[in-house]
């Protein structure tokens, strides 16, 4: 509902471990929206305090300044990954990787953020980086999703529902 009134959001979380969970899960929220004309940016709160707590002890002006200074989605993004897991083991950079995946795949088709999370995620979980655009892997995952009839094949429905829906419309009902 908020971005059918604003074009950019600020979140504010606890600068706990809690705190960086809470907002790697609103992701699955906002990522839906992010079109290139929608924006999300975060601020963490010190001293293990809540926002409302901080804003009690230091003020309204306070708080404005922490949001005026509020961190890009991709340093939160870099950051969460890093922190919540442990990317030093195979099962930490799958496990991160996966979740990275589904959490990209909820963004907007034309979405200015996909790649660079794409990249960061990649990174992190030690997966080769290719130079292809969104298109081509669109295309290699069309090509996929037709010859290869497996449980991979429902991961990958899971994670591009449209281009599921294209490719059963192209198939002829016998």
């Amino acid at each position: 509902m908020l971005y059918d009134t604003v074009d950019r959001v600020v979140l504010s979380f606890d600068g706990d471990r809690a705190g960086m969970e809470a907002a790697v899960r609103s992701l699955a929220a906002v990522f839906p929206y992010l079109d290139g004309t929608k924006d999300v940016s975060f601020i963490t709160i010190p001293e293990e305090k809540d926002p409302d707590e901080y804003v009690i002890a230091y003020g309204a002006q306070a708080f404005h300044q922490m949001v005026s200074k509020a961190k890009s989605l991709h340093d939160v993004w870099e950051s969460s990954l890093s922190l919540l897991y442990d990317t030093s083991t195979d099962a930490g950079k799958n496990h991160m990787w996966a979740m990275a995946s589904e959490l990209i795949s909820k963004l907007p088709e034309n979405s200015p953020y996909t790649a660079h999370l794409t990249q960061i995620a990649a990174r992190l979980a030690g997966k080769a980086e290719k130079k292809s655009s969104v298109m081509q892997q669109r295309r290699a995952l069309r090509t996929f999703v037709v010859n290869e009839p497996s449980d991979r094949l429902f991961l990958a429905v899971l994670r591009c529902p449209d281009v599921a829906t294209e490719v059963l419309g192209s198939i002829p009902v016998v």
